[in-house]
């Protein structure tokens, strides 16, 4: 009996060795893939904060800007130029809607834009219609988190990047032969008025000086109606006789005036166009505009102060036009033009 008792408590004491051995082994191999465990969420902490440090990094050298919005007639037209030193991707748009009623509208889109590049046609494919004639702001947002917003207004001119509308106002002249011509009694087909001759634009009786016949341009939104303040001045720069500093004013005139027989303008006359694309740089239809009157809406013509042969005049032009209901004189120093034989 004594012998089966120690029999069975060594069996006892054999079964709970294995037992706390297994026991012990759970417990250690608990704590190393606990301690693997933890040391892998660490290292996986610390990747994730450097790929974080990285991104933010990476976000605080984003630079872009949007010199240009337009509105066509499906979405709307942004050239974005990465001005930074790392690639952008465009990844999200937002649109709100300003006047009116509010509303905000948000686009997932793909644009890829590298160092120094400029992109052309953000936003065409976007399902909105949206008015020219309403203020919005448009958020651009990168893959990074960076978020640049603009506005598009039609009464703002800072998002042109067409030089003359961006800086000075709404209208241009181009700079070509058929922009600047005149016509005279002595000249009635139309010329060039860069180098005008001595018997075509100048003539000794009273009011029987040029014509002028200027074609503008309209960048804006808004069309631009034409008032009777509207004057071309011409300076004396040098004369072949000697002397300088006079100044002449050729007054608009009515469109339907011909040398010798001009027209009292009056306000709204003449309307130069908005464009109705929405494309600032191109504009509206090219618009003529006649000056020669030598008073403010008058009918008698001006004549040159100097009509010798290698006179030199500064052409200087305030347009004034009414835009959405506003008067702006804008003033456009234009050109130069010289007395030939």
């Amino acid at each position: 009996m004594k012998s089966d008792a120690r029999h069975v408590f060594k069996s006892r004491m054999g079964v709970s060795g294995i037992i706390g051995a297994v026991l012990l082994a759970t417990v250690i191999m608990l704590a190393m893939n606990t301690a693997a465990w933890y040391s892998a969420q660490q290292s996986n902490f610390i990747a994730l904060n450097r790929a974080r440090h990285q991104l933010g990094q990476q976000a605080s050298l984003e630079r872009f800007q949007v010199p240009k919005i337009t509105i066509p007639s499906q979405g709307f037209n942004a050239t974005i130029q990465n001005i930074g030193i790392v690639s952008i991707h465009i990844v999200d748009i937002i649109i709100t809607q300003r006047t009116s009623s509010i509303w905000h509208r948000f686009y997932g889109v793909n644009y890829y834009i590298n160092p120094g590049a400029m992109v052309s046609n953000v936003g065409l494919n976007i399902p909105a219609t949206l008015d020219q004639q309403q203020t919005y702001t448009i958020a651009f947002v990168t893959e990074r988190g960076t978020r640049l917003i603009t506005t598009y207004s039609p009464n703002q001119l800072l998002m042109g990047d067409y030089a003359t509308f961006g800086n000075v106002g709404y209208l241009s002249i181009n700079f070509d032969q058929a922009s600047f011509q005149y016509t005279s009694q002595s000249q009635p087909t139309s010329a060039s008025a860069w180098t005008p001759s001595s018997h075509g634009a100048c003539n000794t009786g009273i009011g029987k000086g040029p014509l002028y016949a200027i074609i503008f341009v309209n960048h804006g939104t808004y069309d631009a109606i034409v008032q009777k303040w509207s004057i071309a001045q011409l300076w004396l720069m040098q004369s072949q006789v000697g002397g300088g500093g006079v100044a002449q004013d050729f007054y608009i005139v009515a469109p339907s005036s011909t040398p010798g027989n001009l027209g009292a303008y009056t306000n709204g006359a003449v309307t130069v166009p908005k464009s109705a694309t929405g494309d600032w740089e191109t504009g509206g239809t090219p618009t003529t505009i006649l000056l020669g009157a030598n008073s403010m809406g008058g009918t008698n013509g001006q004549n040159l102060a100097d009509c010798d042969v290698g006179s030199i005049y500064d052409f200087f032009i305030v347009v004034s036009y009414l835009y959405n209901g506003q008067q702006f004189n804008q003033v456009v120093p234009y050109a130069a033009s010289i007395i030939t034989s």
